[in-house]
Order: structure tokens, then C-alpha cells, then sequence
């Protein structure tokens, strides 16, 4: 399992197989 560090393109997520988690809600409301 290869997780993303550092990449934010989401084309090389899907290409390579990396493994995504989308912690979104974790982002506190500023």
C-alpha cells in the first residue's frame, strides 16, 4: 500500500495506485 505524501495531483493518485483517505471534515472551520 503506498500512501501520497506530498502529491496532490489526482491523476498520479489513480495512475500510481496510491492509497487516498479524504480527511476533509478533520479541517477545523477557521
Amino acid at each position: 500500500m503506498k500512501f501520497p505524501y506530498g502529491i496532490s495531483d489526482f491523476d498520479t493518485l489513480i495512475t500510481e495506485k496510491y492509497h487516498y483517505v479524504d480527511r476533509t471534515d478533520h479541517i477545523p472551520l477557521l
